[in-house]
């Protein structure tokens, strides 16, 4: 494991969990409440994509989770970031690190 992979899992795994919007984050559930932008809008479809893969079997789970990982990457880095706050471009930006 290179330490790149370690920083990124220690910061994923280990530190308390930031948030953004109503359903960015670890411990954020957004079920009940709309998004308040695109990039909350991409956690929103992150998580349902997530809650989707875990109805699977194995190995189709583990894949699925992956694409929808994968998912939020890119659509993090086409993410106009123009119109969010200076969290919300701090965020993206270690979103897409974790995400990578």
């Amino acid at each position: 494991m290179g330490w790149i992979s370690f920083f990124r899992d220690t910061l994923k795994w280990r530190l308390p969990h930031p948030g953004y919007g109503k359903c960015g984050g670890a411990d954020k559930d957004c079920s009940p409440n709309p998004p308040i932008d695109e990039m909350d809008k991409l956690f929103y479809e992150h998580d349902m994509n997530l809650y989707s893969a875990d109805q699977l079997p194995e190995p189709e789970r583990t894949q699925a989770r992956k694409e929808s990982d994968w998912l939020l990457h890119a659509g993090l880095k086409n993410l106009d970031s123009s119109k969010l706050s200076l969290y919300g471009k701090i965020y993206r930006v270690m979103a897409i690190f974790v995400f990578r």
